[in-house]
């Protein structure tokens, strides 16, 4: 490398590599290389216009670039620019793989600043999104995420031309989309202004029902709702208020517009020297419901703009018995609703309904704690240094009276007890305090129970028949499932929202719930967690499991999960037609990941349902490492889709965007793998 000047460097025939060999495995290529600091630098940013927020301290110009593996070439550009801060290449990442659903796969993710020969503000990355799917067609799209001290949000945008067909599960499967030319438009942005106040806006488009489902699955399953919208909220000491627009796009989509909504809540308001805590929650809002306009049971019309309002105001009275902390509290709440009003008992029977409801609460909080602790509690087996027991019990009760049928509630007691053990680990000069074991164990009864025979299937039976089974005239209203209720009081607008045309809210049953953790060691952990209908006598869900890190080369997890309240279809003549259904999944999840050597490490992941006596899901995974690479390859066997893959990885040690392939191989991630 010369220097032409005291600021620029330049030098020609340039090989870039991290590996120490004559030949290395992994190289960027260029025939000429142009090195800009200092006053160049500068003067160049002024005669390109680049911002001031946008100026390096080192930035450096390739021509002709070539990446090869060894001494093959895959990968050429014209012009590239760097500051040495995100990898040189502009591919950053290349997926090959073959699954059921989309045949042969090419995905392609590129750095589109670099793609272009422009230089990216560091709170900006743009990405351009280039694939093919073999039994689907081609497909485009930019990716972009943006993150300042005064704003946040992404944008995604895709389009492919598609002549495949959806597999959404083992009975959702070759579904043909309505069109060819499918995709979607996600907008969202979050800007920080004065005075406390927030602004998010949000947009969102999508072509078809099944898109996001068979696309984006991960997406679809957790993560936020796809909705179009704008929201403004202040947010100082104990107070909020906000004020929400939001409107339907997608004519799929069965959605509560609001236009607008506007709240006010006020928590922990002390009063009268202190004596008495106030609590308020307020709603006002313009609604108009628009409907799914192809559902099962044929259009339903778009209602008229109704409104919709709440409040409820709570006053507690917080006191001290000994070491007892009592709550005691009255609440009353009131709300307003002219389109259909409220209009379900709390047997869900439909009855006459009323556009304004009332009710009061009567109610009691209870808590204390108390501790003994012992220092001379040692064990080298299980790691301890002395023993902290904290218990907790807690409680509560509440009474209701309501205005009317349609908005009375199921009074309820509440009693749990949280039980810590601490101890301390590691060595004299640096211990830490932890849980070594944590049991939390709670119950609630209330009045009026739900009878187990009113499930959600007896009121939506079409929730077991998505996509393109029919029921076939299989009788389902009579299933005497019952499972967690859908909704909890975390939301001060509930039961108003839910109780206008359902008697599902809050508890509706006698429940036992508990949860159990043990973290054994430093590498080995217990975990679980159960839920049980007291009144019939039946787990509703139970799951326990162990991880175990034994040093240095063998990882594992155990476990199992029990889900009573699910339902699956069976179509067993694959026609379309739903013949039958199984109760209820009980499922055994394993995962061992093993190190031969330094150098390769094989991991193994399985699913299996007892209930169904079959697999429900099967991972394997080989990776190799070499010198400055990583090599895998994963074959995924998914019988819940009905589907199968393999795919192919490659990538580079040092550089963490850049892989051909996927990182991620059944748990697989961290440190060693990154770096």
């Amino acid at each position: 490398m010369g220097r032409v000047s005291e600021d620029i460097f330049e030098a020609k025939d340039v090989v870039l590599t991290s590996s120490e060999f004559y030949m290395p495995q992994l190289s960027f290529n260029t025939s000429k290389l142009v090195m800009l600091s200092g006053e160049a630098l500068e003067q160049h940013h002024r005669l390109t216009e680049k911002k001031k927020d946008d100026v390096s301290d080192l930035e450096i110009h390739m021509i002709d670039v070539d990446a090869k593996y060894k001494d093959r070439t895959f990968f050429s550009w014209p012009k590239m620019v760097t500051d040495l801060q995100r990898p040189l290449p502009a591919l950053k990442k290349l997926t090959f793989g073959n699954d059921t659903e989309n045949g042969t796969s090419i995905e392609t993710r590129w750095h589109m600043a670099k793609l272009l020969g422009y230089k990216e503000p560091e709170w900006l990355e743009t990405e351009l999104l280039m694939d093919y799917f073999s039994k689907r067609g081609p497909g485009v799209g930019v990716n972009a995420e943006w993150e300042t001290e005064e704003a946040k949000g992404g944008l995604i945008g895709y389009v492919m031309h598609d002549t495949g067909e959806d597999r959404l599960s083992r009975n959702r499967k070759d579904i043909a989309p309505d069109q060819e030319v499918r995709g979607r438009f996600s907008f969202r942005h979050r800007q920080y202004l004065p005075e406390d106040w927030q602004l998010t806006l949000e947009a969102s488009y999508i072509s078809d029902r099944t898109f996001l489902e068979s696309m984006y699955r991960t997406e679809f399953y957790n993560d936020k709702g796809q909705e179009t919208l704008v929201y403004l909220k202040r947010l100082k000491d104990n107070w909020a208020f906000s004020i929400l627009t939001k409107i339907r796009i997608n004519d799929f989509e069965t959605v509560t517009e609001e236009l607008p909504s506007i709240e006010y809540h006020l928590a922990g308001q002390s009063f009268w020297d202190h004596r008495f805590t106030f609590y308020s929650d307020n709603q006002v809002a313009r609604f108009r419901n628009k409907f799914d306009e192809d559902a099962i049971l044929g259009p339903q019309a778009t209602s008229d703009y109704y409104t919709f309002a709440w409040t409820r105001n709570e006053v507690d009275l917080p006191l001290m018995l000994n070491t007892i902390k009592l709550v005691p509290f009255v609440a009353g709440s009131a709300s307003y609703e002219d389109n259909y009003g409220y209009q379900k008992d709390l047997n869900n029977n439909q009855i006459l309904s009323e556009e304004q409801v009332y009710f009061g609460e009567l109610g009691l909080r209870a808590s204390t704690m108390f501790w003994k602790e012992d220092p001379y509690v040692r064990s080298s087996m299980w790691d301890l240094n002395g023993m902290r027991h904290i218990i907790t019990p807690y409680a509560a009760a509440v009474l209701y009276e309501g205005s009317d049928e349609v908005i009375d509630q199921r009074n309820t007691v509440h009693l749990g007890i949280s039980q810590r053990w601490q101890t301390h680990r590691g060595s004299e000069e640096n211990q830490r305090q932890l849980d070594w074991m944590r049991l939390d164990l709670s119950g609630t009864w209330v009045d009026n129970d739900a009878d187990s025979s009113e499930s959600p299937l007896a009121t939506n039976p079409l929730v077991l028949t998505p996509g393109n089974v029919t029921t076939g005239g299989l009788d389902i209203n009579n299933s005497q499932l019952y499972g967690p209720a859908a909704f909890v009081y975390n939301d001060p607008s509930i039961p108003f929202l839910q109780r206008r045309n359902r008697s599902y809210y809050g508890i509706a049953r006698d429940t036992f719930n508990g949860e159990y953790v043990w973290r054994v060691s430093d590498t080995f952990s217990l975990l679980s967690d159960v839920n049980y209908d007291i009144d019939d006598g039946r787990i509703q869900q139970f799951d326990i499991g162990v991880s175990r890190y034994v040093h240095p080369d063998i990882s594992y997890y155990v476990g199992t999960r029990y889900l009573r309240p699910i339902l699956i279809p069976v179509d067993e003549d694959d026609d379309g037609v739903l013949d039958d259904y199984q109760e209820g999944s009980n499922a055994f999840v394993g995962a061992v990941t093993y190190r031969f050597s330094p150098r390769y490490t094989a991991t193994f992941s399985q699913e299996y349902n007892f209930e169904y006596g079959e697999m429900i899901r099967s991972d394997l995974s080989f990776v190799r490492q070499y010198h400055r690479l990583f090599f895998a390859m994963s074959v995924s066997f998914d019988e819940a889709l009905d589907t199968s893959s393999v795919v192919f990885s490659i990538w580079p040690q040092g550089v963490k965007e850049l892989a051909i392939g996927s990182r991620e191989h059944v748990g697989l991630t961290g440190k060693r793998w990154e770096d």
